[in-house]
């Protein structure tokens, strides 16, 4: 969101932080469940994770969040 990458956790914000990185598709690399694309594999656990080419407001966090929880129970 304007050059700060947000961090959510079930529905709540725990981190930002400052990005000028500008992702091309032709070096575009993403990595899911290790700790970096030179370590080994991470140790926690993930699940529904989700990126967008568009920031959701708070609101919209806050409800994707009460929408989906209902599936862990």
């Amino acid at each position: 969101r304007s050059g700060v990458i947000e961090l959510w956790f079930n529905g709540t914000l725990i981190a930002t932080g400052s990005s000028s990185a500008s992702v091309t598709l032709a070096n575009a690399e993403l990595f899911i469940g290790v700790a970096s694309a030179l370590a080994g594999a991470f140790s926690g656990a993930i699940a529904m994770f989700r990126a967008s080419a568009y920031a959701p407001t708070a609101t919209q966090i806050a409800q994707m969040y009460r929408d989906e929880r209902p599936m862990f129970n």
